[in-house]
Formats: C-alpha cells, structure tokens, sequence
C-alpha cells in the first residue's frame, strides 16, 4: 500500500514528454526567411514573436524611423532576409539611431562623402540626385568583388529625382566584378529625371566579369510635364567600361516624357561635359527585352541592345553579342507591367536546393502564364553545415547549463512525442526529470525500508511481552 502511493505520487511529479513540434532554432524548409511554423506552435523569427521581435527592433529606432519596426519586420519576413542585419544597414546609412542624417535629407548624401558642390557651406558633397542600392554611392578606390545577390527586391515611390541599382545607385570610379545579380527593381515617381539599372543607377568606373538577370519597372505619374528617363540592362546612364559580362533584362517602361532605354545603358554619355575619356565595352553579352510606351509628340523613343542613346563616341565596343527586343506599345492608359491580369491566380512549384544550386518556389499565373521565381532556400550543402554546427553549439552548452542548474532548449519532436533523430536540444530538461525520478525512487525505496524496519521490531516487541 505504502509503495504504490509513494510511486504513483513520483509520477505526479515528473513532467510528461512534450508532444508535437515545437521551437528550433533552425528549419530547413525555410530558411530563407529563418522562422519556424507549425500549427500548434505561433510563427516565431529567431526564437520571438513578430510583436517581440517589432518591439525590439523599435527600441533602435529613433527620430524619422520612430516606432517603424513593424515595416522592417514584415519586409524581413517576406523578402527572407535577416531584420537585425537589415536595421544596422538602415542605422549605419542614415544615422537615425539618435537622428537621422541631416546629410541625407538636405543634400540626398547617404554616404557622408565630402566635395563640391558644398552642403550648405560645409565640407560634405551635396547631390541633387538620391542614389539607391546595397550601396548608395562606391567611390574611386573602392571595389566590390564576389557578391552573389539572388532575388533582390526594392520598389520606391518618390517625387525626388533618383537612380537605383541592385549594387550601386552611384559608381563614382569604383569598380564592380565576379558578381551574380538577380532581382527586380521598381520606381514610380512624378521627378523630372530618374533611372533604374540592373546593376548600377549612374555612374563611371568598371564592371567586369558579372552576370545579371533582372527586371526593372519604370512608372511615371507624372502627364502633363516631361521627364528624362533612364533604363539600362547594366546601369541606367553614365560612362561605365564594361568586360567580359552577361546582362539579361526584362524592362517595363511607362513614361510621358523622354524614354532612353537599353539592353546594357539606357544612355551612354561623358559627365561633366567637355573631359576626354576612352571608354570600352567588350565580349559582353545581352538577352531580354524592353517593353516601353512613349507618351510625347516630341518623340525620342530610344531603345537599342546596347545604349539606347550615345552622346559621347569615344567608345569601343567589340566582341559583344545579342538577343534583344524593343517593344514599344502606343497604349497610353495602362501602365506596363510583368504581371498585366486584373485578377492573377498562381500556381506554385518548389523546387528543392542543391549543394551547388538554391532551392525556390516557382509561380505561374493561370491566365496569362507569367511567372516569377521567389522564396529562395540556402543551398543543401550549407543547411546540413547550418544545422551541424547548431547541433555541435547545442552539446557544449548543455553540460554548462547542467552545472547551472538551466533547463535546456525546447526540444523538437515529432506528434508521437519521439526526439527527432540528432537533435539535442532539451536534454539538460531530460536529465533534470530522469534525476528527480531516481531521487523520489530512492525516496520511496527508504521509506519502504523504515516502514519494514519498523514493522519489524513491532513483531519483536509483541513476541518479548508475551
């Protein structure tokens, strides 16, 4: 009797096994945007909620940024990319982790850089011109070599003139090579002068030995005032040599002013007029196509494989080749997009990471047959990198938080409550059950003993008396 209850009050006391799938730190399929999601459990980015995570990215946000931690998370989240990394980038170029940079909202200098024309009588560079891209602006002396960009996103909606670039809204003299590009790129804006290029915005510099597929999209809201548009396959205008490069573009171009569009330049051309350079383009190649509408009686209409317009001929180009298509439409009422159905409906299919490939989710829109390529995956090989040095992380922590007395992480398991194969986390939380049961066991088995002890020496006592 005494056994049985001091057991079964054991058991009361040792936590059951959790079931289902619970936090990771890290999940395979989705790792392009690193959160795990299950029905049982809340959707969680690096081990918070998005509210936890929001919160926490606020605290870092001041003056015109206050309170905009929702947006980088929810960007973060759909684009698959890190929301800590991101708010450093945005801190680090605008300053407004106390306040954002007077440089960049007076004199659009994002970078600080220092020159003529003055900001205001001071000694930083005033652009009258706001460059966007990984990099606003890559000055002489500079190089960016060995980047693989895959699936950038960026769309703006100003009134300002701009250039934006997957790499470089500004190439001041630097230089750009063995880079992998793709991506889209979208400005709608009312300005009198912008462009979008698929590597760079504007610029002067070199770009060597770099592949890009990119699709651009030009919208000008603006009717009744002409503009100067630049849309380039490599970059949006400029004078930039370029070598032994491969340039795909799929171009939309809506403007009612001057278009200048081009498989690589939408317009090539020495700035500031009057210097003498010798430019060169060589052993490039260019695929794609542009697809623009001119709205202006004074027509310009340019787009070409190369450049579109070329104001300066102090350029070699040799050894290049093509497949490109101009296609210009005398529609005026709507806006050229990828996607033009009023009503898409898309089907989707996966195709699974490699270890010399990345995995993505391919759409197809049932009507028009248009389609996208989105939510990429790290490839094969560097998950199962990922995923051991987690599982390495995991089991040299848990003989610390033993000694600290620490539950471990929660551990991943499957419905039926069976530890996931090579996973360790939660087995500080494991030891601690497994140790409270032998104590309360080793309790039991004393008291076991004390009540037979005692038990015994009644029997003694009682045979003594008689």
């Amino acid at each position: 009797k005494y056994l049985i209850y001091v057991l079964f009050s054991a058991i009361m006391f040792v936590p059951l096994p959790k079931t289902g799938y619970e936090i990771s730190n890290f999940d395979d399929t989705v790792a392009s945007s690193g959160y795990v999601e299950d029905s049982k459990t809340e959707e969680l980015y690096y081990g918070k909620t998005k509210e936890e995570l929001i919160e926490q990215i606020n605290k870092s946000l001041n003056s015109t940024l206050t309170s905009k931690g929702d947006v980088i998370v929810n960007y973060s989240i759909e684009y698959g990319v890190d929301p800590y990394l991101i708010t450093a980038i945005i801190l680090h170029e605008t300053g407004c982790k106390w306040n954002c940079s007077y440089l960049v909202k007076a004199c659009n200098n994002v970078a600080g850089q220092k020159g003529s024309p003055s900001c205001n009588g001071s000694s930083y560079k005033k652009y009258d011109t706001g460059f966007g891209g990984l990099f606003s602006i890559v000055t002489e002396g500079a190089s960016v070599t060995n980047l693989k960009l895959i699936n950038v996103r960026a769309t703006l909606t100003t009134d300002d003139p701009a250039f934006i670039g997957t790499v470089a809204g500004c190439l001041d003299g630097g230089v750009i090579d063995g880079c992998t590009i793709t991506g889209r790129l979208d400005i709608t804006t009312s300005a009198k002068m912008f462009g979008l290029g698929g590597i760079v915005g504007y610029g002067r510099g070199s770009i060597t030995n770099t592949d890009s597929e990119t699709t651009l999209v030009c919208i000008d809201t603006d009717i009744q005032n002409k503009d100067e548009q630049f849309m380039g396959g490599a970059y949006a205008t400029g004078y930039i040599d370029m070598e032994n490069c491969n340039v795909t573009v799929y171009g939309y171009d809506s403007d009612h002013g001057y278009v200048h569009n081009g498989g690589l330049t939408g317009m090539y051309m020495f700035y500031p007029y009057g210097q003498k350079y010798s430019g060169k383009i060589l052993n490039c190649n260019v695929d794609g196509f542009i697809t623009f509408f001119e709205d202006n009686t004074d027509r310009r209409a340019y787009c070409r494989a190369y450049w579109g317009e070329l104001l300066s001929t102090n350029c070699v180009i040799d050894g290049c080749t093509d497949n490109f298509q101009s296609d210009e439409r005398f529609d005026y009422s709507v806006n050229l997009l990828p996607d033009m159905c009023e009503n898409p409906s898309y089907t989707k299919n996966v195709t699974e990471s490699t270890d010399t490939e990345y995995g993505y989710t391919t759409y197809t829109c049932k009507a028009c047959g248009y389609h996208y390529n989105d939510n990429y995956t790290l490839l094969a090989g560097d998950l199962k990198e990922i995923e051991a040095k987690r599982l390495e992380e995991e089991k040299l922590r848990l003989p610390q938080e033993a000694a600290d007395g620490q539950d471990g992480a929660i551990v991943l398991t499957n419905n039926a409550g069976n530890v996931a194969d090579g996973d360790w986390s939660n087995r500080g939380e494991s030891s601690m059950q497994v140790l409270l049961l032998i104590l309360i066991i080793s309790l039991a088995i004393i008291s076991i003993f004390i009540i037979v002890y005692a038990y015994n020496r009644s029997k003694k006592r009682k045979k003594k008396y008689k």
